[in-house]
């Protein structure tokens, strides 16, 4: 970005697209448009010390505010340009981060913590950064308070159309499942054995009946799938497993 900034036409130099000379990343092959644009932005950013761009970020919600001043400028120029990240489309609350290992050309979610459950619950979720989902405005300066508010209801009009179209959604696990899990012989799941019978019971519970979560079809990666979540919990209740299953498979009717 800092070569292409320094390649960049004076202010006074003609402008136009065709005849402004393409930088050397450009003559690779890369987008010219996007690559200019960066560019541009580099030049808004590079001169803040750290805490004005953790300011940058903070108003724009949603972005981690620690590490070098490399990765907070990367985040605001990529922001500046792309948008605004907005929540993670597969667990609907986890915050989108810029990959460091490849400065941000992978976005990924690290998953978020549960207060309900007291429980860190993980994710998987990785794209490519042009295919993870954006947010505009991007603010360069502080917003006013009637745009702060903005950033707020775009920001939750955006999770609750998310979380409604798939997962356990913001309902959790249905009610009828719920009352199966409460009535389950739970097993000590401390214990290697514990975690196999564990397994077993929420697999078929998860797979029979008139409401299903949307296991792997499978019957032994349905069980291999409530396993890894039995391991990461080992204090869980079942109910608890449960909603940890749904938040991560969502269930059946709810992707007819």
């Amino acid at each position: 970005y800092k070569t292409a900034f320094e390649e960049l036409p004076d202010e006074d130099e003609d402008d136009d697209e065709e005849t402004r000379r393409p930088t050397k990343k450009a003559k690779k092959g890369g987008d010219p448009k996007i690559l200019n644009a960066a560019a541009k932005a580099y030049g808004i950013y590079h001169k803040m010390k750290n805490p004005e761009l953790q300011d940058v970020l903070r108003w724009n919600v949603g972005y981690g505010m620690t590490g070098t001043k490399d990765a907070l400028l990367l985040r605001c120029i990529d922001g500046h340009v792309n948008g605004r990240l907005a929540r993670c489309p597969m667990c609907f609350r986890g915050k989108l981060q810029l990959a460091d290992k490849d400065a941000g050309q992978t976005v990924a979610c690290g998953g978020y913590f549960d207060e309900e459950i007291s429980a860190r619950i993980p994710c998987t979720y990785v794209a490519k950064n042009e295919r993870a989902p954006r947010l505009q405005p991007w603010y360069a300066e502080k917003p006013t308070e009637e745009q702060t508010e903005e950033i707020k209801k775009i920001t939750e009009e955006h999770e609750a159309k998310a979380s409604g179209g798939g997962g356990g959604g913001s309902g959790g696990a249905p009610v009828e499942l719920l009352k199966l899990a409460n009535d389950l012989d739970w097993p000590d799941i401390s214990t290697m054995a514990g975690k196999k019978e564990a397994a077993n019971l929420m697999a078929e519970l998860c797979t029979s009946g008139d409401v299903t979560v949307d296991l792997p079809q499978d019957e032994k990666k349905a069980r291999m799938a409530c396993g890894k979540i039995i391991v990461g919990h080992p204090e869980a209740s079942a109910s608890q497993i449960l909603e940890l299953i749904v938040k991560e498979y969502g269930v059946s009717s709810n992707k007819l």
